[in-house]
């Protein structure tokens, strides 16, 4: 029973990682696009998908997210110092 929760947990990873990266638009950019989750059967995926591609893989969702982050962080200063600026106009 164990093993079926931590195949399940890691796919469920690998699906979110993939998921960042399609919602970032960096599916040309990844490493496993040759075995794309989307085109491929996980059987075909577990067979053809090597280690060291698939930690590559988990690597760049994790840029690709932490990339993410820092735009919408960037994003919501530079609302509040336009919402600042704005503020100081009116008053």
């Amino acid at each position: 029973m164990n093993v079926a929760m931590v195949f399940i947990d890691a796919l469920e990873d690998i699906y979110e990682a993939c998921a960042s990266i399609q919602d970032a638009g960096g599916c040309d950019k990844c490493p496993i696009k040759h075995n794309c989750l989307n085109d491929t059967s996980v059987a075909e995926f577990a067979n053809f998908c090597t280690k060291g591609s698939l930690t590559e893989f988990m690597g760049f969702a994790e840029d690709v997210q932490n990339y993410e982050r820092e735009q919408e962080w960037n994003n919501y200063h530079s609302w509040m110092d336009a919402e600042r600026e704005r503020e100081k106009w009116q008053d």
